[in-house]
């Protein structure tokens, strides 16, 4: 998250949102991505804003940025219904770059609302190709006038908390083949094909999602909870092993279950160890 102190009241804030999501990629060059900018404020009534200036920062090898979408905007913007207009500083010159400014400005202002906010607009981007994460955010100024801020309907500084790191995960699927779940991801490229998981959460990163995950925090092995399967985990699976069921329930207890049949016994053993010793 990226903040922008301003010396006035700072109340005034901007989202991105969704702030992660996971896509399927069928077709890498035809894959519509959005993200929204949505405007709020932390304020006990709603404030009044004049307009709005965000520089968005994207890798432009994974995305191409290609306009905005304007269709569901709650506010009314004089300027700002078009594309990315020009700057100053040439950002807009070129939106290959990973750089663009969004500039909206309104006739006698507009309210920004109290949490969730209103849209103000959609960034729409083209998928390029697959990642395991790639951010779209903020950031806070650029050349000599371009800047990331709220202007106030006096025309003063307002410019609050600036949420950046929209998540986009882009998952390589084929065009065809059976969806056995129906969460968008066809078999071939889901973490889960027989549990409805659309958003393909795996917070081990072992390549199974939480959804089917015996193990959901932790790979297996991985007893002592380091990120990794090492000679580390042998003190932590001995106590694992010499507990049995006083773990059960636990991270710990769910990794030194290697043989998935819940229980951490002399079974675990030899799958431990032929962890440890690598394919």
């Amino acid at each position: 998250m990226l903040c922008v102190t301003a010396a006035s009241r700072g109340e005034v804030d901007l989202v991105l949102s969704p702030a992660s999501r996971t896509i399927p990629l069928e077709d890498a060059g035809a894959q519509m991505i959005e993200v929204r900018l949505v405007v709020e404020t932390d304020s006990a009534v709603a404030e009044c804003f004049s307009s709005i200036e965000t520089i968005i920062h994207y890798d432009p090898s994974v995305l191409q940025l290609v306009g905005r979408d304007q269709a569901g905007k709650q506010f009314d913007f004089i300027i700002g219904d078009g594309f990315f207009v020009g700057d100053p500083d040439g950002l807009n010159d070129d939106l290959a770059d990973g750089e663009a400014l969004y500039s909206a400005f309104t006739l006698g202002g507009e309210a920004a609302p109290l949490a969730p906010g209103s849209l103000a607009t959609t960034f729409q981007f083209i998928a390029l190709q697959p990642t395991g994460g790639t951010v779209v955010k903020f950031i806070g100024s650029v050349g000599n006038f371009a800047a990331t801020r709220v202007l106030d309907c006096n025309f003063g500084e307002n410019t609050g908390d600036i949420f950046g790191d929209a998540v986009v995960r882009l998952v390589d699927c084929p065009s065809v083949g059976t969806d056995a779940d129906a969460d968008g991801f066809r078999d071939a490229c889901d973490n889960c094909p027989n549990e409805l998981n659309a958003e393909q959460t795996d917070a081990d990163l072992d390549g199974v999602g939480d959804a089917c995950d015996p193990c959901p925090t932790r790979q297996p092995g991985d007893v002592d909870g380091n990120a990794a399967h090492d000679v580390d985990d042998i003190p932590a699976f001995v106590i694992a092993l010499l507990s049995g069921d006083l773990l059960l329930g636990t991270a710990e207890h769910c990794a030194a279950d290697l043989n998935v049949d819940a229980a951490v016994n002399g079974l675990d053993i030899q799958p431990f160890v032929e962890g440890l010793l690598g394919p």
